[in-house]
C-alpha cells in the first residue's frame, strides 16, 4: 500500500516538526485574505495530482504529532478519522 502525506507548514522553524514520514509543503497562503485557509492546501494537492500519487493521501498540520500526544489516550479514534478522510479522498480522485 501507497501512503503519500503532506505535511503544511507556513515559518522556517515549523520544519523540525515535520514528520521524516510526510512531504513537507511550505503553504504561502495570505492567511489574511485566504478564505480556505489550510483547505486551499487540500485543493491545490487535488489539483497538482498528489493524491492521486498513492492509494491513499491527505494532508496533516505540522502540529499533528504535538497534538496527537495530547489526546493519546484517543489516538485509535484519531487514527480511525485519519484512515477514513484518506479513504474519502482516495476515492474522489
Amino acid at each position: 500500500m501507497n501512503i503519500k502525506v503532506r505535511q503544511i507548514y507556513f515559518r522556517k522553524e515549523q520544519v523540525s516538526k515535520i514528520s521524516e514520514n510526510c512531504f513537507p509543503y511550505y503553504n504561502t497562503s495570505d492567511f489574511e485574505s485566504d478564505l480556505f485557509l489550510e483547505y486551499s492546501v487540500i485543493l491545490k494537492s487535488y489539483l497538482d495530482g498528489f493524491f492521486k500519487e498513492g492509494d491513499f493521501a491527505g494532508v496533516l498540520s505540522w502540529r499533528f504529532l504535538r497534538k496527537r500526544e495530547k489526546l493519546n489516550q484517543n489516538s485509535l479514534t484519531l487514527f480511525a478519522k485519519i484512515q477514513a478522510t484518506m479513504f474519502i479522498l482516495s476515492i474522489h480522485s
